[in-house]
């Protein structure tokens, strides 16, 4: 409902992560190019940061998932909005959000709230856990934005849930379906390979070698589109749009490390966490509970449902702290680390609740709410965002 009433796009601020993967929507559907059409490049104006370029051709900086995940909201919109232009970019890019970003929170949710179900939910901490991810964390915002994280997190999670079920009973259709969705969250995000790897790796350590081929298979259309877009927009498999980056600041950023990622960062951890602007815990303290939950969630899990429900977060963690511009800019929180939420707050919704839970879920989703309903592009340095810059926006 949010979605549909609230329509964050504001003519007086470019949102460079959606309106690059809107231009490669509109350039492959209008124009026939895989490349951003001048005329689009134009219109976005000469100081718009996220594209990478080559070869005089500019592309998004970014993996090609979501704007893949957005293109059918795209053509839906494309009869009714008009050929792409400044009047119509507004309709094209909400509808666009609707299918590669508030879709997949919804699909998100029902498999969060059936996995707990499946797992024994206490019946009081189920709707308070699954209102905590909805309203409560960065997900919200990542759920209204043309952004990749919500799609990442949906594929990770669906990943999950099918390779370790409730049953502990393997498939064949969950194998492969755990695999395409594998595929797609490294398609939507690069870093997502390390957690996608932990996830393969420990649904196939020491079972039938089919089980690994099953995962495989699924895998491979997601990994067919990742190799096919880098050669044909960069040259090479694994040249990777962030190696093309335009804009100098972030080419400087990408030259820390492997393609901008390099060893975990002790200070920049706590910054995800604790940084008074953007840490996750501060953003969301309903976190602490799901935390004084999880030692109890785990005895109900299997050892490698168990493992990876907390693996994943970690891994998530560390390679993030290894970001320079671990803060993701213009945000809402910590952003980077919204695929993390759903292993996050599992664990709440199969512990007992209480008052404590619940006035940390509350706090939670006031903070989010009102950040992410005022204006969901914080700058980074204001403290307590809720606060400091919704509130006097408002």
């Amino acid at each position: 409902l949010l979605a549909l009433l609230v329509l964050p796009v504001y003519p007086h601020f470019v949102s460079p992560n959606e309106l690059s993967r809107w231009a490669a929507a509109a350039s492959l559907v209008d124009r026939g190019s895989l490349a951003i059409a001048p005329d689009l490049a134009a219109l976005l104006g000469p100081r718009f940061e996220d594209v990478a370029g080559r070869e005089g051709r500019l592309y998004p900086n970014k993996a090609p998932g979501a704007a893949l995940a957005g293109l059918p909201g795209y053509l839906v919109a494309r009869p009714f909005a008009g050929p792409p232009g400044r009047d119509s970019m507004r309709a094209a890019v909400t509808v666009m959000r609707w299918g590669a970003a508030t879709l997949p929170v919804l699909l998100l949710a029902l498999l969060f709230a059936r996995a707990a179900r499946d797992l024994g939910a206490e019946p009081a901490a189920c709707p308070l856990a699954l209102l905590a991810l909805l309203f409560g964390t960065p997900l919200l915002a990542c759920g209204l934005l043309l952004f990749a994280h919500a799609l990442v997190a949906w594929a990770l999670f669906g990943a999950w849930a099918l390779l370790f079920p409730a049953d502990r009973k393997e498939g064949a259709g969950r194998d492969v379906a755990a695999g395409a969705l594998l595929g797609l969250a490294v398609l939507s995000d690069y870093p997502a390979l390390v957690p996608a790897a932990l996830l393969a790796v420990a649904a196939a350590w020491r079972r039938p070698l089919a089980r690994t081929l099953r995962i495989a298979l699924g895998a491979l259309p997601p990994a067919a589109l990742f190799f096919g877009y880098n050669v044909a927009a960069f040259g090479g498999p694994f040249e990777l749009p962030v190696s093309h980056e335009r804009f100098a600041p972030f080419r400087a950023l990408r030259e820390h490390g492997a393609w901008g990622v390099g060893w975990p960062s002790a200070a920049n951890l706590l910054r995800l966490l604790l940084d008074p602007s953007k840490g996750l815990l501060v953003l969301s303290p309903v976190l602490f509970a799901a935390a004084a939950s999880t030692p109890a969630a785990l005895r109900r899990l299997d050892r490698r449902a168990g493992a990876t429900l907390v693996a994943v977060p970690i891994s998530l963690l560390l390679v993030y702290s290894g970001f320079p511009d671990w803060h993701g800019g213009f945000t809402v929180g910590a952003r980077y680390l919204v695929p993390a939420l759903p292993f996050l707050l599992l664990p709440l919704a199969l512990g007992r609740g209480g008052g404590a839970a619940a006035f940390l879920a509350g706090a939670s989703v006031a903070a989010v709410a009102l950040t992410t309903l005022v204006f969901p592009f914080v700058p980074p340095g204001f403290p307590l965002s809720w606060g400091s810059f919704a509130a006097p926006l408002l």
